[in-house]
């Protein structure tokens, strides 16, 4: 970093389920150290992080087993049992072969989901006769920003 300039980033906060619903103040603590081991001025900060609420998002599907040389129309529920509204959500879903996704993409996006609330995606999969009797698993991935 040089003189004059600024650097900005993120982090990511682990923060117990069981943490009262409060302003918490949380110790900030960067060493400057350059790569030839010369150590600079040390920067101690406070960061406020205000929690609101929690979003937990959960996923259902209404159905578990596929009929194989058809299509399966398959529901994805995606429930915010938290007490916070989400931020907007990524959503992909990863399709194993030899099954098939049929008409339409494997990721979504959406605004937000309120407190309570939950949406459903619609996508249908088609498994080859020779699929009878296996088991395959779906893996779904979420990606949410406040």
């Amino acid at each position: 970093l040089k003189p004059g300039n600024s650097l900005s980033f993120n982090f990511l906060v682990n923060i117990n389920d069981n943490a009262k619903l409060e302003l918490l103040k949380l110790p900030l603590i960067i060493d400057y150290k350059t790569i030839d081991s010369i150590i600079g001025s040390t920067m101690n900060r406070e960061v406020n992080v205000e929690i609101t609420g929690r979003s937990f998002l959960k996923i259902t599907s209404n159905i578990q087993t596929f009929s194989p040389n058809q299509s399966n129309d398959l529901e994805l529920i995606i429930t915010n049992e938290g007490t916070r509204r989400t931020g907007s959500v990524d959503f992909s879903i990863n399709i194993p072969s030899p099954l098939s996704l049929l008409g339409s993409d494997n990721k979504w996006k959406f605004n937000s989901l309120s407190a309570y609330g939950s949406l459903t995606l619609h996508t249908s999969l088609f498994a080859q006769i020779s699929t009878a009797g296996q088991t395959f698993q779906l893996i779904c991935n979420m990606f949410y920003r406040s």
